[in-house]
Order: structure tokens, then C-alpha cells, then sequence
């Protein structure tokens, strides 16, 4: 019997392992070089398969998404 429960939970560990978009949060602020921000806007990150992007927000900041807005973006070179 305690061979099944570990077997159960072995497949849950594995599984839950598993589980996950493979995103990271990617959050900027744009600015430019007297310290001003760019208030709006849009920030793309392409790596010739794959485009994230952000839109700038009032204050100059941007939350970066792939699929949809503020998923995250997959590590890379971009």
C-alpha cells in the first residue's frame, strides 16, 4: 500500500513539475537621457521567432507579454 501512495505522488510531483508557462516577469521603465519618461508608447522584444511586447504606461513603465498582456516574456537573447 505505501508503495501506491509514493507511486501517486511521484506522478503528481512529476506532473506539477511540469507545469508552468516558462515565462519570466519582464518589467522597464523608459526614460530618456535628461531623466524624462516616455509616457506612452509600445516596447517590442524580437528574437526573429518570437515578439513580446509592452505597452508604456503614463509613467513610462512597461509590464512585457507574449501570448497576452503582462505574461511574461521566455528567457533569450532578444
Amino acid at each position: 500500500m505505501k508503495r501506491v501512495y509514493f507511486f501517486v505522488l511521484l506522478v503528481v510531483v512529476l506532473c506539477c513539475a511540469g507545469c508552468g508557462s516558462g515565462k519570466v516577469k519582464l518589467t522597464g521603465k523608459v526614460t530618456f537621457e535628461d531623466g524624462k519618461v516616455l509616457s506612452r508608447g509600445i516596447v517590442i522584444f524580437d528574437n526573429g521567432t518570437i515578439a513580446s511586447r509592452g505597452r508604456i504606461e503614463s509613467d513610462g513603465t512597461y509590464v512585457v507579454g507574449t501570448d497576452r498582456d503582462n505574461d511574461g516574456i521566455r528567457p533569450g537573447a532578444y
